[in-house]
């Protein structure tokens, strides 16, 4: 509900829907990230690869921030989602809730950046029909 508030409030402030639902979603994924997990670091990158039961993990991680790729379609938009992504893992840490892992950084990356070639990809085929 929270999550909804900010939306609106970022998108009365700025006039754009499309702020006010990116503002909404990362505060989202901040709350579901942080809020009611288990604590640890994994310090290693790729650890979760040699895991079978987290393959599915590492697939929602990647799901999980598409729409920030399709919301603000830019490439600087994946190394600013990284930055964010460290201040979740972060938090986790200090607050010592959550899993604080590289992979998901990594991951949630990789998502962000499918959603912006998923943007351009259509963009392309619109300019070219």
């Amino acid at each position: 509900m929270l999550a909804v508030g900010i939306a609106v409030l970022v998108w009365i402030s700025l006039g754009k829907w499309r702020n006010g639902l990116l503002a909404g979603y990362l505060f989202l994924i901040l709350a579901v990230t942080v809020l009611d997990r288990r604590p640890g670091p994994k310090l290693i990158p790729f650890w979760s690869y040699g895991v079978k039961a987290l393959r599915m993990e590492i697939l929602l991680n990647v799901i999980l921030f598409i729409p920030v790729g399709l919301l603000a379609p830019r490439w600087k938009t994946v190394g600013l989602e990284a930055g964010y992504s460290m201040l979740i893992e972060l938090a986790q840490l200090i607050s010592y809730r959550g899993l604080f892992e590289f992979d998901d950084v990594i991951h949630n990356a990789l998502g962000t950046a499918v959603g912006v070639l998923l943007v351009l990809g259509m963009r392309r085929g619109m300019k070219q029909s």
